[in-house]
């Protein structure tokens, strides 16, 4: 079933136990491939997190892909991972609501960037308001995997897009191109403040 899909990364926080972190991700696909939810769920977990977690303080754990078919049907699926994957830096920590901003660049003008945000950011990956030297690199290789299509084999078949929500239109997901993803800089998310 090619389509449009939303996948949302569930983790949590390990030190506040109530926190639950989520980052949606769009992918577009033209092929079909069979059961095709639960690939994209397993290939996203063995082919993009393995790049995600190494930015994050061991704080952060992700225990769940949930993928959804956003074009007009309701073919969804929850897929709690069998072992949850926790961040790889130690130390101390920032607060839950710093975190690292990631832009997907727009393919064409008239269409808006999107954006990422991951959080727990360990304390010795920030010098003077930026990535460390060490934390520079992990962060260039996250933005190389969130840009590169997710593949069955040797096919590229999930394309990372921009999904947006049209305020008036029958079908209620869109999404546009990303020309690539660029790690920005070091944020805040308001929603994570208490």
């Amino acid at each position: 079933m090619a389509g449009l899909f939303k996948l949302v990364l569930k983790a949590r926080d390990l030190q506040s136990k109530v926190d639950e972190i989520i980052n949606i991700f769009g992918y577009k696909s033209f092929l079909s491939v069979s059961n095709e939810l639960f690939e994209l769920a397993t290939r996203f977990e063995s082919d993009v997190l393995p790049d995600i977690v190494p930015i994050l303080h061991a704080r952060y754990e992700a225990y769940e892909i949930d993928v959804y078919e956003v074009g007009g049907t309701n073919n969804f699926l929850y897929y709690p991972m069998a072992t949850p994957q926790d961040g790889a830096q130690t130390g101390d920590s920032n607060p839950g609501f710093m975190a690292w901003l990631f832009r997907y660049e727009r393919a064409l003008t008239g269409q808006r960037h999107g954006y990422k945000r991951f959080s727990i950011v360990a304390e010795n990956d920030i010098s003077d308001g930026e990535a460390a030297a060490g934390a520079a690199t992990r962060l260039a290789t996250c933005a190389a995997t969130l840009e590169t299509a997710i593949s069955v084999g040797l096919i590229q078949t999930w394309f990372p897009v921009i999904l947006s929500k049209p305020a008036v239109s029958s079908d209620p997901w869109t999404s546009h191109d990303i020309a690539g993803v660029t790690y920005q800089r070091v944020s805040t998310q308001n929603s994570r403040k208490k």
